[in-house]
């Protein structure tokens, strides 16, 4: 929608936006760098899920009662991610140069250069030694690592790769691209909420269903076009397997332990032509899942670099493609709102 105003020194595109949010990201969003700076806001939001959790997920309490508190925290979690965001993305646009900072803010959402950095040195680490390599993935997974030989790590780091970008990169592209930086935080809170409430616990099982069933609904077109991507990025690392990635992640995943990220992991299997999925160990409690591509062989630590080449070559056709929407100014919904920012600005200025 054209509200008819041009907003002096704003960034009025989405589309330019995210890429240069994502580019941001890659190139300055280390994690050590992120926490020497300043603390995130995904660190700020799961200081925040934490204290929801540990206020109304109280043991007293019975079952019906903590569903009942589950939903009313998704909710009010929901409203007030759409208000500061909104009030964020207005606030960016009136100020001179506020794009910058909405481009800085935006970019710590994304997982790139994160991923990036933790699967290549726990692929470095699986190399020299696996208690070592042990150490490192506990410190990005919630799995036992303690209990994974050299064939679980690999496992376990490739499907974090596959997870990643479904996750952390191309669902917070999708909202945001729909629904501006309202829908952008509305995703990540409930992302994060789903994270850290785990399910698998009796004691969190209740609490955080909602949490949980509404981050599968939000997840639902990012893990679709994710096996898009990802079958693409096959394309230039094993061409041969770029189909049997597509058809693998468009089939059935029953029984993977995160049943809504199956299909990504799935694709990424193909893609390798290795076997992903089956038993996975958290607080000391085995979940059985079923094997994706169960028939080819185990992966090892150069197949964990190989998914990180897939994962990266993935997150830049993602960019490819949202340069592409630009150049041929392709109107993005997000659009619409970053309009209404300039229609407030020339409210207060007329």
């Amino acid at each position: 929608m054209d509200f008819g105003v041009n907003l002096p020194f704003a960034m009025e595109n989405a589309l330019a936006i995210l890429m240069a949010a994502l580019i941001f990201n890659l190139v300055f969003c280390k994690e050590s760098l992120l926490n020497r700076t300043f603390r995130s806001p995904v660190a700020i939001v799961s200081r925040l899920v934490d204290t929801f959790e540990r206020r109304y997920n109280r043991p007293e309490l019975s079952p019906a009662m903590r569903r009942a508190d589950g939903i009313s925290i998704v909710f009010s979690s929901l409203i007030m991610a759409l208000a500061v965001g909104f009030v964020f993305e207005i606030l960016a646009t009136l100020m001179p140069y506020g794009w910058l900072v909405e481009v800085a803010v935006i970019a710590t959402l994304f997982s790139l250069r994160p991923h990036l950095d933790h699967s290549r040195i726990l692929a470095e680490a699986l190399e020299r030694d696996v208690a070592e390599a042990r150490a490192t993935l506990a410190l990005t997974t919630g799995r036992d690592a303690h209990r994974l030989d050299e064939l679980g790590i690999a496992r376990a780091g490739i499907e974090t790769s596959a997870i990643s970008f479904a996750e952390g990169i191309l669902t917070p592209v999708i909202y945001f691209l729909m629904f501006g930086v309202p829908g952008l935080f509305a995703f990540k809170i409930i992302n994060v909420g789903a994270n850290m409430i785990d399910v698998r616990s009796t004691d969190f099982a209740d609490f955080g269903n909602a949490f949980c069933r509404l981050n599968s609904i939000f997840l639902w077109p990012g893990v679709k076009l994710a096996v898009i991507f990802i079958s693409l990025s096959a394309l230039f690392t094993k061409p041969s397997k770029s189909f049997t990635a597509l058809t693998a992640g468009f089939g059935k995943c029953p029984g993977f332990f995160r049943p809504h990220l199956g299909a990504p992991v799935a694709a990424l299997a193909g893609a390798l032509n290795t076997r992903l999925g089956g038993p996975v160990c958290f607080e000391e409690k085995t979940i059985e899942g079923c094997w994706l591509n169960e028939n080819a062989p185990e992966p090892l630590s150069h197949h964990m670099l190989e998914a990180r080449s897939i994962f990266f070559l993935a997150s830049m056709i993602v960019v490819a493609t949202l340069v592409l929407f630009y150049n041929f100014d392709i109107w993005m919904p997000a659009d619409s709102l970053r309009g209404f920012g300039a229609w407030v600005w020339s409210l207060f200025t007329s």
